[in-house]
């Protein structure tokens, strides 16, 4: 995978999975999901960018994550 993950404005997504999703190059982008609640990344292990995250969540479940760029939340 190159690039970003940028997910915004699904009013209706109420749980986003990435399940082999290891590292992402650019940053992962997650606002303006009023429903969103859950989060699973579960091998998600580097970020090299920007880890950004917005809204009212319930779990956030990434337990291999070791590098991040930055974060904002």
């Amino acid at each position: 995978m190159n690039g970003k993950i940028y997910i915004s404005g699904n009013d209706d997504l109420t749980n986003l999975s990435f399940p082999d999703l290891e590292k992402v190059p650019g940053e992962i982008d997650i606002e303006g999901n009023s429903k969103l609640r859950d989060i699973v990344f579960p091998d998600l292990k580097n970020v090299d960018g920007a880890l950004i995250l917005e809204g009212s969540f319930n779990e956030w479940v990434s337990q291999f994550l070791s590098f991040v760029g930055r974060i904002f939340i």
